[in-house]
C-alpha cells in the first residue's frame, strides 16, 4: 500500500458525491504524510455561493468536541481539583434533583449517567442560553440508575462537564480551553463557536441524501430524544457558531484536530511544552466500558475511556478500522472522525460537510481508506 493508494481510494470516495467537500490530515511518527481538501463548501457568509475547499477551510467537529472538552476536564484531575468519582452535585448542588444526586462525572464521560438527552427545541435563544441549559439539565429526571446501562449523551454531558470547570475555575469554558491547549498548541481555531471574521473560511454543514424513511426517523428521534430533522436543520446557524456547546460545536482544521490528537500520542507533549502529564493522558484514554451495548446508538456495543471511543480488533462497527485495539478517538455527526492509534505511532483527522444520515456503500469505502492506512503504517 502506498500514499497514491491511499489518495486514490480518497478520490473515489468523493466520487460518490456524498462528499461536497472534505480534508484530510494524518501523521505518522509525528510528521504529516498526507495532507489534502478535495471539493467545494458554501462559505458561511455567502450561503448561496461555492468555493473550493483548501486546506484552511474550517469544519464543525460535531461530537469529536467532546473528547477535546474531557481533557480540560482532566487537566483539572491532574491539578487535584476534581476527582473524576465526584458527584457532579458537589460542583452544581442545584443538580442533586430527582435521584441526581449519584451521578459522578465518570458517569458523564463514560455516558452512563442515565440522561443521556432531555426533550427540548433546538431554538437559537435556547442555544445561546446557557443559564437556562444548565437549569433544565438540574430540573431533569434520570431515565435509569447510574451506571447500570450505557447510552451515548448527545449533548447533555458536555453541558455539565463545561459548568463544572467554569464554577471549578471562574474561568470560562471557552478561554480555560484556549489558554490551557490551543495556546500552547499553536493553534489559530478549534474553540467552541468561530468568530464572524471567520465565516468566509467556515464550511455549512450539507445535507446530501433524502432523509431516511419516517420509521426510522422516528426511532431515532425516540432513542436519542431529539428531533433529526430540526437538528440537521439548525446547524448552519449563527446561534450554533455563537454559542459554546462542549459536545458539539468546536471548529477547525482538520490538521489542527490532527495536532490535539498528535499531542495526545506524545503523552501530553507539544515540542518543548508538557500540556497534561503521560500518566494523565493515560487515564484519560484507558478502557472504562468493555463492549457494552448503547441504548442510544441501536444496542451497538460500545468500548469507552473516560471521554473517547476506542477501536476494536475486528468488527463490522469498528470506527478506526480493523485491528485498532489501542486506538481512541471519537466521531463528529456525522461522517467527521478523529483518533490517535499508538500502536502504529498514527494520528489522524477526517473532517467533512457532508451529512449523511444512514449508511450505504461510502461507508465501505471510508472504512477501506482507513484500513489501507492502517495496514500501511503497521
Amino acid at each position: 500500500m502506498s500514499l497514491s493508494q491511499l489518495h486514490a481510494i480518497l478520490d473515489e470516495l468523493y466520487e460518490t458525491g456524498l462528499y461536497p467537500s472534505f480534508q484530510v490530515c494524518v501523521r505518522h511518527r509525528g510528521e504529516i504524510i498526507l495532507h489534502r481538501a478535495t471539493g467545494r463548501y458554501r462559505p458561511l457568509d455567502a450561503k448561496h455561493t461555492w468555493r473550493d475547499a483548501d486546506l484552511e477551510t474550517r469544519y464543525p467537529l460535531f461530537s469529536i468536541s467532546k473528547s477535546i472538552t474531557s481533557m480540560a476536564l482532566h487537566l483539572l484531575f491532574e491539578r487535584g481539583l476534581l476527582h473524576v468519582d465526584d458527584p457532579v452535585a458537589w460542583h452544581i448542588p442545584e443538580f442533586a434533583q430527582h435521584g441526581k444526586d449519584h451521578i459522578t462525572l465518570r458517569h458523564v464521560l463514560t455516558h452512563s449517567a442515565g440522561i443521556p438527552m432531555y426533550t427540548w427545541k433546538l431554538t437559537d435563544d435556547r442555544i445561546l442560553d446557557w443559564d437556562r441549559i444548565i437549569a433544565d439539565l438540574c430540573a431533569a429526571k434520570r431515565l435509569y440508575f447510574p451506571g447500570r446501562l450505557t447510552s451515548y449523551h448527545i449533548l447533555s454531558g458536555g453541558y455539565l462537564l463545561g459548568e463544572v470547570i467554569q464554577r471549578v475555575t471562574g474561568t470560562s469554558l471557552r478561554d480555560f480551553l484556549q489558554k490551557e491547549f490551543l495556546d500552547k498548541l499553536e493553534l489559530e481555531t478549534l474553540n467552541y463557536g468561530i468568530s464572524k471574521e471567520r465565516y468566509h473560511q467556515t464550511a455549512c454543514s450539507e445535507r446530501v441524501e433524502p432523509l431516511p424513511p419516517t420509521p426510522i426517523i422516528n426511532l431515532f428521534n425516540r432513542l436519542a430524544d431529539i428531533d433529526l430533522v430540526e437538528a440537521l436543520a439548525i446547524m448552519n446557524r449563527d446561534a450554533v457558531f455563537e454559542s459554546i456547546i462542549p459536545a458539539g460545536n468546536i471548529i477547525g482544521t482538520a490538521e489542527e484536530t490532527c495536532r490535539f490528537f498528535q499531542m495526545l500520542l506524545d503523552q501530553g507533549r507539544y515540542k518543548d511544552t508538557q500540556l497534561i502529564s503521560a500518566r494523565q493522558v493515560q487515564r484519560a484514554t484507558m478502557e472504562q466500558v468493555m463492549a457494552r451495548r448503547d441504548y442510544t446508538l441501536f444496542l451497538t456495543p460500545q468500548r469507552y475511556s473516560l471521554g473517547f471511543v476506542l477501536g476494536r480488533k475486528s468488527n463490522e462497527i469498528n470506527i478506526f478500522g480493523r485491528n485498532t485495539e489501542q486506538a481512541f478517538g471519537h466521531l463528529g455527526f456525522t461522517r467527521n472522525i478523529a483518533w490517535a492509534d499508538p500502536a502504529r505511532q498514527l494520528s489522524v483527522a477526517f473532517l467533512t460537510s457532508s451529512k449523511i444520515t444512514y449508511p450505504r456503500k461510502e461507508t465501505l469505502i471510508l472504512r477501506r481508506w482507513q484500513n489501507a492506512l492502517n495496514t500501511m503504517c503497521s
